[in-house]
Parts: C-alpha cells; structure tokens; sequence
C-alpha cells in the first residue's frame, strides 16, 4: 500500500468537519455549519499547520496543531479505522514536527483523552513526556 503525505488544504475541511463531527455525536446540521467555518478561520490561521495521509487518492488521516508563542501544539491526529496500527499517525505527528521546527519551534505539546491509550503510547514513542494533570468541570 503506497502512502502519500501532504500539507491540509482548505478542500479538506469537508473530510476534517466530518470527523469532528462523528468523534463529537454531532448530527445537528447548524452544529456541523459551525465546526465548517470554524475549521475554515483555522486555515486562515498563519499558525496553523497539519499534514495528511494519502491512500488510494483519498485522506485517510490527518495530524495538525496551532504554533503558540515558542509551541506547537499539536490539536488532533486522526487515522481511518482501517488503517491503523500502520505508523501512519507517527509519520503525520513527526511531519508536523519536522515542519514546525523548520519555523524554528523547539517545544511540542499534545493534549489526549485519558481513555486514549493508543495515542498515550504514540506520544511516549516520540519521546513526549507527561507534564501536566488537568481538572475539569462542567456545570450542573
């Protein structure tokens, strides 16, 4: 299987509003007008960056981040169901990287769910350390 990487573009914020979508059990088509247009300011953006995995000529993955002060901060990575456990999401994260250390940024953080252990284990890999706990709360 041949995988292709290259930078986000604009055409992909369909592929990107549908996964923002599913991951948040959003139907409401209003809801899913708003992630559109707020994808699309991010494209605006000029601290944004993110790459994607091509398979068959289709998009089938995607990492991206924001550069915040020295920073980046790597916002999501996503690989289709089918096509995980390949390294695919490595190879975007270390892009992403790559890339933003080319802009001169040295610092990288990544935020994940605590259930996520696939992505806990990634980010060990690439030799990222746990430095924070973080406290939430939702009103009543």
């Amino acid at each position: 299987m041949k995988i292709e990487f290259r930078s986000l573009a604009s055409s992909d914020i369909e592929f990107l509003t549908a996964y923002a979508a599913k991951c948040d059990r959003i139907e409401n088509s209003k809801e899913i007008d708003q992630i559109r247009e707020r994808l699309q300011r991010r494209f605006e953006d000029a601290n944004y960056m993110g790459f994607g995995a091509i398979v068959e000529n289709e998009l089938a993955g995607f990492a991206d981040g924001l550069i915040s002060c020295d920073t980046l901060e790597i916002n999501e990575v996503y690989v289709t169901d089918k096509l995980q456990k390949l390294g695919i999401g490595k190879k975007l994260i270390e892009r992403l990287i790559a890339f933003a250390q080319s802009r001169g940024i040295k610092k990288f953080g990544l935020f994940t769910e605590q259930e996520n252990t696939p992505m806990k284990n990634l980010a060990n890999k690439l030799g990222f350390k746990l430095t924070t706990l973080r406290f939430e709360k939702q009103a009543d």
